[in-house]
């Protein structure tokens, strides 16, 4: 929209993984079923929205060197990796990249793997990242708490705008009006309002760029959760209303995981 602020929020690509986001040079044919369709969707999206202010990259850009699972991964040398990813950060058109740290066990080893891939970008990754646009202050980190209950995936993201509230009464700064987190997969919005500013104090889980597939691993035997969500989001900022619209935009895991079940007992009376 004219005038708008544009952000593009991507997060959790888990590059290198057979279910994360990858570029077509890495394109595997027993995975092409959902590897090509995710990553059309992604050229697609990223295509028709255009050109963006700010670029963030929120966290495990990278799945790591499986170290406690191989078999479910492209390629476990993080060099190969960080390629992919820079690949994907490389796509959209953002006049600024931002790199935020995603976990330990994805991003860290005998380096930090996501500060070498903002080192291409000519920027430094960042635990945390404060903006302030249009006086809307923003906050973005990769953790958040999870959980599997459906009533409860909601009060874990209550739990970040309370406690950002709190501690910042506590440690004397201004708490900020949009927190952004990730590392769920699964996309939820909570919203309520400040009255003293007359703004909507809102708190973000964003999808994940990493499929919940039909190839099995341990990621797929440990991930259990009811809700799941791939894609990514676009934040669009009025400077006149100072109104924060969040967007995500999301492809349909049912278009190519269907669940279908072997029978063994066919043509048997």
């Amino acid at each position: 929209m004219p005038g708008y602020h544009r952000i593009l929020l991507i997060n959790d690509m888990h590059a290198g993984h057979l279910l994360g986001l990858t570029p077509p040079e890495w394109h595997r044919e027993d995975c092409k079923s959902w590897q090509v369709p995710a990553w059309n969707f992604y050229a697609d999206a990223v295509k028709q929205i255009g050109r963006v202010d700010e670029l963030i990259v929120n966290g495990d850009a990278i799945d790591g060197p499986g170290y406690k699972e191989t078999t479910s991964h492209l390629a476990t040398d993080v060099g190969e990796q960080a390629l992919m990813a820079e690949r994907i950060i490389m796509l959209p058109k953002a006049d600024r990249v931002h790199i935020v740290r995603g976990t330990g066990f994805h991003t860290d080893g005998h380096t930090a793997y996501e500060d070498q891939i903002a080192r291409e970008f000519g920027i430094k990754a960042q635990d945390e990242l404060r903006l302030e646009i249009y006086g809307r202050r923003i906050h973005v980190r990769h953790v958040v708490g999870r959980s599997d209950i459906p009533y409860g995936q909601q009060t874990q993201m209550q739990k970040e705008l309370i406690n950002d509230i709190l501690q910042s009464e506590f440690e004397d700064y201004q708490a900020a009006d949009i927190l952004l987190r990730a590392h769920v997969h699964y996309c939820f919005e909570v919203r309520t309002a400040d009255s003293a500013r007359g703004i909507m104090r809102t708190v973000y889980t964003a999808p994940a760029l990493e499929l919940r597939g039909p190839k099995q691993s341990s990621f797929t035997r440990r991930l259990r959760t009811w809700k799941y969500d791939f894609g990514f989001t676009l934040i669009e900022i009025d400077p006149k209303s100072r109104e924060a619209f969040i967007r995500p935009i999301l492809m349909p895991i049912k278009n190519y995981a269907k669940r279908e079940y072997t029978c063994l007992t066919k043509g048997k009376k």
